[in-house]
């Protein structure tokens, strides 16, 4: 975390699917995860919210 350049697609794939998991069922513990993995891009930030490889994080969010 906090080195410039790196990978940041898996944080977005991972926001997604728990919120869709949220959605389908209404549990929050999906919900939370969520908001934890967004979390984890805020420290990487600002890589992890602007670079190229970050367009899931974008779309996630």
């Amino acid at each position: 975390m906090g080195k410039p350049g790196q990978v940041y697609w898996f944080l977005g794939n991972a926001m997604a699917a728990l919120g869709q998991l949220y959605l389908a069922v209404r549990d929050e513990r999906y919900l939370q995860a969520a908001r934890t993995v967004f979390g984890w891009a805020e420290v990487c930030a600002p890589g992890a919210l602007e670079d190229l490889t970050a367009a899931k994080g974008r779309w996630a969010s």
